[in-house]
Formats: structure tokens, sequence, C-alpha cells
């Protein structure tokens, strides 16, 4: 049987997100799930949220490692960063088992992590053409650069449009 809810690895029902306190006792930490029944060939989408440890602050550019563990086997793992305390992976099972959904080395500190598990039925078998699976982000300092650059430049033609309009009056 199949339950139409989410739940843990033992089949508990639980709420979305998810939440836990990481290993360090240094971050809050929640992951939601989507659809919330997992099912082998069918894409998930993963939606993990980071915050200060008390809960209430998210937090820009954390780092961190995005692993799955299927039935003790690791299957997936990229590398991630939170923008505005938020960060979206996704992943196509191809196996029904148990599943633990790990976030390592946030802040770059491989004492810090934190676990959140739950099942994996069987569903389709075949994996969707256009399902996305994730890979690791490019470093958030090379995108912030790119971006400052391009505004800045826009900027810096605006400024000089509008100087140069003024000195012809």
């Amino acid at each position: 049987d199949i339950p139409d809810y989410p739940h843990d690895a033992e089949g508990n029902k639980i709420t979305l997100p998810v939440m836990t306190l990481s290993s360090d006792k240094k971050y809050h930490n929640g992951v939601y799930w989507s659809p919330v029944v997992i099912k082998t060939g069918e894409q998930v989408t993963f939606t993990n949220d980071f915050f200060d440890k008390n809960g209430y602050t998210k937090l820009h550019l954390l780092e961190y490692d995005f692993v799955l563990v299927q039935n003790g086997k690791e299957i997936h793992r990229s590398h991630g960063f939170s923008e505005a305390g938020t960060d979206v992976k996704y992943f196509v099972f191809q196996e029904a088992g148990s599943l633990t959904i790990l976030f390592e080395n946030m802040g770059a500190d491989k004492n810090s992590y934190a676990e959140f598990n739950t099942i994996v039925y069987p569903g389709k078998s075949d994996i969707p053409v256009d399902a996305k699976i994730s890979s690791d982000k490019i470093r958030p300092v090379i995108y912030q650069v790119v971006m400052f650059g391009i505004i800045g430049a826009a900027a810096a033609l605006v400024g000089t449009m509008v100087f140069i309009m003024r000195r012809r009056k």
C-alpha cells in the first residue's frame, strides 16, 4: 500500500517542510519534496531551506552538499548554495526503498550536516525525457560578479547619456 501523504522512513505521517537543526546546531534546515509521495520514474523536486540557528533569518549563499542515500548506498551528490535562503534540487529515482536526504558540509564545515528520511515507492519504469537531474551550480561569486558587471555597465551608460544631454542644453 502506498500512502497518499508525506511520511518518514518508518511510515509515520509528517508535515512538509520537515525542519531540523544541523548536527553542530549552527543552522536550522528544512526540506520539502514534491510530489509528497515519491515514486520511481517520476521527477522529484527538493526545495531546501537554510536559516540561522533560531530559524528566523534565511541564510544567503550558504554552501552545502546535497546527498541522497537509498537503501544504504549513496546514489547522488551535488554541491549547492542557498540563494536568499533556498536551493532547489531535482532527481528521478530508479529504485524503490528507504531514502535518506542529507545536507552535508554546510558552511564548508565537514562536521555540519542535517538528515531527513522517507520512502521511495515503485512507480513508472520510464524516466521522463524532460526530467531534470541536479548538478553542481557555478560558484555564486562568479554569478554575482557577472550580474554586477551587467548592471554597472547599464548604469554607467545611462549616466553618461544623462550627462551628455544636460551638457547640450
